[in-house]
Formats: structure tokens, C-alpha cells, sequence
């Protein structure tokens, strides 16, 4: 039910983020056990270092209802990450994400790995998303969804530590888009940095 409380929830909340972007300038989990595929990075702007307009290029988010940093505070490399921060129990959730529309390869699987530390993150934590669908934005019905939510748990206060997420339906040819998110679930407080995002073909 949880799974389905987020996808429905994403379904509704990115057609939101996309009408407003331009103004706000079977699937198996498995963690830090897969082997790093050849095949090429198509996440762009991996460790939020490129900044021409003063936020991380190549990357979105919700302004709402926690709040959210493009910061130097902390950095799993480079001198950049992203945070997510929360001081209240609530029942919505906010995140980081990308869209990739270029180089899709139907008939591929695909591996998401996200370095992320936490800091005093309690309740339902965090978690890391593949999403596919059949339109160059992430406003279909979400043909492919993997999340980490219900099966790793990702908070407490720990170092920087590499979490994955691998979908193991490959690519239809229908898929016009794939979109990655980098969330803080629902009634969930702390701090928590993602740094160096990859996104492997299998």
C-alpha cells in the first residue's frame, strides 16, 4: 500500500513540478551487492557540482514540505551534495529529481546507485526511485517503478554509504522517458545528503 500511496502520489505531484519547472529556475531491491555494469552514465550533472545558474543543472524538486538545499555543508566527493531537511512529522514527502530522455535503450535493466548520508533520520526515512514511462515527461502511468521503500530502510545517523535499486523488467519500447527521485517519505524528521548518482544499463 505504501508503494502505491507513492506512485499514485508522484503520478499527480510531477505534472505539477513540470507546469512550474521553468519558474522554479517483478523488480528486486538489493543494497551495495551489485556489481557496477559496463554500460554507459546517463544521469546528468552526477555530484551536483555544475551549477551555471546558481542550483545543481539537470536536476528539480518540490519546494515543499521540507525543505530542500543545493549545499556545500557536506559531500560524499567534490564539494557539493543535495539535502532534504524535515522538523516536523507530516504526511507528504519531498525529493530530488531527473528526467532522461536521451540514449534510452529498450530491452536494457537498468541499476540506480545513490551515496547518501543521514543524519538523526527517524520515521519512515528515505529512499531512492526508478521510474519509466510512455512520455517524455513523468506524467504517464509509470510503466516501470522500483522504489527502496518497504524493503531497505534508509535513515538513522550514518555515514556516506552507497544504497542501490535495480530494476530487473527491462526497458519496452514504449518507455519515452526514464526519471530517477531521491526522496524523503512521508512523516519522516532529520537531515539527509545525496551525493554521486549513477544510472547503469545492465
Amino acid at each position: 500500500m505504501k508503494r502505491n500511496f507513492l506512485l499514485l502520489s508522484f503520478s499527480f505531484l510531477l505534472i505539477l513540478n513540470w507546469s512550474c519547472k521553468k519558474d522554479d529556475d517483478g523488480a528486486v531491491v538489493v543494497e551495495d551487492d551489485i556489481p557496477i555494469p559496463a554500460g554507459p552514465i546517463v544521469v546528468n550533472n552526477t555530484g551536483f557540482e555544475y551549477s551555471p545558474s546558481g542550483w545543481p543543472d539537470g536536476w528539480w524538486h518540490r519546494n515543499e514540505p521540507y525543505k530542500v538545499e543545493w549545499t556545500n555543508e557536506d559531500a560524499f566527493s567534490g564539494n557539493y551534495s543535495v539535502s532534504i531537511t524535515s522538523d516536523t512529522l507530516v504526511d507528504d514527502f519531498n525529493y530530488w529529481g531527473q528526467t532522461i530522455t536521451e540514449n534510452i535503450q529498450p530491452g536494457k535493466k537498468l541499476i540506480l546507485r545513490v551515496n547518501i548520508k543521514t543524519v538523526n533520520v527517524e520515521g519512515e526515512g528515505a529512499s531512492i526511485v526508478i521510474r519509466g514511462d510512455n512520455t517524455p515527461t513523468p506524467q504517464g502511468t509509470a510503466e516501470l517503478f522500483i522504489s527502496t521503500q518497504g524493503d531497505i530502510f534508509i535513515g538513522g545517523t550514518h555515514n556516506w554509504k552507497e544504497y542501490s535499486v535495480k530494476l530487473e523488467e527491462p526497458i519496452s519500447p514504449s518507455i519515452l522517458s526514464i526519471s530517477i527521485y531521491l526522496v524523503l517519505l512521508p512523516y519522516t524528521t532529520g537531515q539527509i545528503f545525496f551525493d554521486d548518482i549513477t544510472l547503469t544499463y545492465e
